[in-house]
This record gives structure tokens, C-alpha cells and sequence, in this order.
């Protein structure tokens, strides 16, 4: 019992013990037993390959970004240098028309053409360097692995770049710099997929949810019940290795083929999942533009039905926004006729009623300033009178006094 908890724990037998080895060829997953409770929580060892899938695709994505950032900058760094060296040799080293030694150009034209060429390629380099460009562009990508297998540290484990062959390398170097990462990024291939498709797919290749778990997914849609899918190739360029010292062998062993199958099966079922997409947008394409389907400057699919769906919603919000407008203006009438009929009774002056123009806008400012003008020469006016018995006006100072008022109104008579 020790054993296959210290196993489920951290994968290591006790010292001193050893365990039988699961039988080879199989994935660790169909080790576990049919009925095991512990099948599916945090510690098995399933659920542990699992985590360690997700953790190594996020870092693969993270280290294919940073290479193309990293190869992008070289390129353009690259054309920088030639230009500098160009332009450089042509105004230092260059013999003259002539003959009557090097550098620069008898004629004005063509000298100032170098010069100005060779002083704004400096420019730009310090430009480079000063606005980061060179740090996020061609040192960090450097300095990630490095860092990246620091804090990997902590977790008994480490990143390593999957060593391929010279000339493939140098293939995708110049491919890349022919087309400028056009056609040569593997970061990922994001594509909406509906339901049917995947549930097509899955049931041609026989597979299920709990003996090939999906990684997680990027964006879902509730209404259409379908979700973006990666369909571009994984498991390649990086892998995460497991230390020997904290993992047993078999452990490790285990990894390593419950690895290997998963992404063998994973990118059999993008294969397929992209050859239906193909053929389902060729048909689409088919029906939408006919028999120019094949011409490349047709809109894709996704492209139009996003284009629909904002016209859609444009036209639905124009077309309530008058009834809106409408709603509105009625409210605000009714409004300001309801405030002026339950003021008309009040001694006060009655508030104008508030229209929707900027006419009467105009006027009610007008009519306000009238009034409250007139109310301040009458509240004047009444100051200095005396207050008539029976009238109902509101006074400044309150009906009950206050017990420190009382005691000097009483200082005052007695000093009297």
C-alpha cells in the first residue's frame, strides 16, 4: 500500500524496493485500474502526464514565437549590416571616377546620396538599440531557455530543444527569410470547428474523452456548442525530460510513452480534422462564389460569416435607434408637462417645460435666467418689509432656536 502511494505521490518507490513495471507498449493511462477512485485526481499519475502535456504545448508555442521573432529581427538586422556596408565601402574605400584616389564620388549628387544613405542606416541602428528593439527582438528570445528551464527547476524537470538535422535547419532558415515567416509559422493554427466535425473525427479514429483527453481549449461558443481547435502539428521542436534523481525510471519511462502516443494520436486526428475543413471550405467556396471559387482573392469563409454577422447587427442597431430616439423624446415631454402641472399650485414660479430641440433648449435657458432673476428681487424686496401674518413663506432661520441663541438673547435683555 506504501508503494502505490509513494508511487501515485512523486513516482518513486521506497528505498531499498522495487516496482514491477508496467508491461511495455502501453500507455500509462490503461494501467490504472477500471474501478480506481484515484484515477482522476491531481496526484495519479495520468492526470500528472496530463498537466506536463499542457505545460510542454505552452511552452512550445511560447519558444516557435519568440523564434520567429528572433529570426525576423536577424533578417532585418541582416539588410541593416549590408546596407551599412554598402554605402560605408562606397564612401571610405571605394576608388574614385577619377582616379585620383578612394572613397566618396566626384559627383555632388551621388556623394550626398552615400552620405545621407550611410549617416540614417547609423540612425536607424541606434534607434534599435535605444527603443528596445534589440532586447525584445534578438536578446530575450536568447536568454528564454535559460530562464525558462530556472523556473522549471522547482518542478523537477527541464526544457530541451529536439535536435533535427543540419539541412533541415538551414531549409527552414532560408525559407523563412525568402518569405519572411509567411508561410513558415508553426506557433499555432487556430480554426473554429463545429461539433459535427469533431464528433465525426472522433468517431472514425475510435477515440473518447477519457483515453485521449483534449488540451484545453483556446475560445468556445456557447451558441454554436463548437470550439477553436490548434491544428497545425505538436509535439516537436521542444520536450520536457524529467530528473532522474526525483523520478523513478519507470516513472520516467512512462512519460515518455504516454508522450509519444498521445501526440502520434493527436496529430492524426489534426490531419483529418484538416483535410475535412479543407474539403467542407471548398464547397462552401463553391456555392457562395461559383465557378470562381479558385481565385485568390476571394474573402475566406470564416471572413464573410464575420462580415454578416456585423452587418447583421449594424442594421438591426440603425433600425432601433429611431424607435429609441423616439421612446425617449415622448418620456422627456411627458416628463417636463407632469413637473409643470404639480408646480402650477406652488407660490413659486412654474418650471418651463423641458423640450427636445435646441430651440427650446435656447429658451428654457432664457426663461430660467428671467425667473430666477425676478425671484431675487422679490426675495430683496421682502427682506426689508415686515411679515404678514397668515401668509405662508419660508424663512432662512429655523422655528426652534438653538440653546446657545436662547442664552445670549438672554445675556442681551439682562445687559439692557
Amino acid at each position: 500500500m506504501a508503494d502505490s502511494i509513494d508511487s501515485i505521490v512523486k513516482g518513486a518507490p521506497q528505498p531499498g524496493q522495487e516496482i514491477k513495471s508496467p508491461p511495455m507498449g502501453t500507455s500509462p493511462i490503461g494501467v490504472a485500474k477500471p474501478g480506481d477512485p484515484l484515477k482522476h485526481t491531481p496526484s495519479s499519475p495520468s492526470m500528472i502526464y496530463l498537466n506536463m502535456l499542457i505545460l510542454e504545448a505552452s511552452l512550445r508555442s511560447q519558444y516557435l514565437e519568440l523564434r520567429a521573432r528572433r529570426r525576423k529581427h536577424t533578417f532585418f538586422l541582416s539588410l541593416l549590416c549590408l546596407w551599412l556596408a554598402g554605402f560605408g565601402y562606397a564612401l571610405f574605400f571605394a576608388p574614385r571616377e577619377d582616379g585620383s584616389g578612394v572613397g566618396g564620388s566626384v559627383y555632388w549628387v551621388v556623394d550626398m546620396t552615400e552620405k545621407v544613405c550611410f549617416i540614417s542606416g547609423i540612425v536607424t541602428g541606434i534607434l534599435v538599440w535605444a527603443t528596445g528593439i534589440w532586447e525584445r527582438g534578438i536578446r530575450w528570445p536568447r536568454r528564454w531557455f535559460s530562464i525558462c528551464n530556472r523556473g522549471l527547476r522547482g518542478f523537477n524537470c527541464k526544457l530541451v530543444v529536439i535536435k533535427r538535422s543540419w539541412w533541415v535547419e538551414l531549409v527552414s532558415l532560408i525559407g523563412f527569410f525568402f518569405t519572411y515567416g509567411a508561410f513558415s509559422s508553426r506557433a499555432g493554427q487556430y480554426r473554429f470547428v463545429e461539433p459535427s466535425i469533431l464528433r465525426e473525427v472522433d468517431r472514425e479514429l475510435n477515440l473518447t474523452h477519457s483515453e485521449h483527453p483534449q488540451l484545453p481549449f483556446v475560445s468556445t461558443d456557447e451558441e454554436k456548442g463548437g470550439h477553436e481547435e490548434d491544428l497545425s502539428p505538436g509535439g516537436d521542436y521542444v520536450k520536457l525530460l524529467l530528473w532522474p534523481k526525483p523520478f523513478s525510471p519507470n516513472f520516467r519511462e512512462n512519460w515518455e510513452i504516454y508522450r509519444s502516443e498521445y501526440w502520434e494520436r493527436e496529430n492524426e486526428r489534426r490531419a483529418l480534422l484538416r483535410s475535412k475543413l479543407k474539403i467542407r471550405d471548398r464547397q462552401l467556396a463553391k456555392q457562395q462564389n461559383g465557378w470562381l471559387w479558385w481565385l485568390p482573392g476571394q474573402p475566406k469563409i470564416e471572413e464573410k460569416s464575420h462580415l454578416h454577422a456585423s452587418a447583421a447587427g449594424d442594421a438591426e442597431k440603425l433600425h432601433h435607434r429611431p424607435a429609441a430616439i423616439g421612446k425617449e423624446g415622448k418620456r422627456t415631454r411627458s416628463g417636463s408637462v407632469r413637473r409643470a402641472s404639480n408646480s402650477a399650485g406652488s407660490s413659486r414660479s412654474p418650471t418651463p417645460p423641458v423640450e427636445s430641440e435646441e430651440g427650446g433648449r435656447s429658451r428654457r435657458g432664457s426663461v430660467t435666467s428671467l425667473t430666477s432673476e425676478k425671484r431675487r428681487k422679490k426675495h430683496l424686496s421682502t427682506g426689508s418689509r415686515s411679515k404678514r401674518p397668515g401668509v405662508d413663506s419660508r424663512s432662512v432661520t429655523p422655528e426652534f432656536t438653538s440653546p446657545l441663541a436662547k442664552e445670549s438673547s438672554i445675556g442681551e435683555s439682562e445687559v439692557s
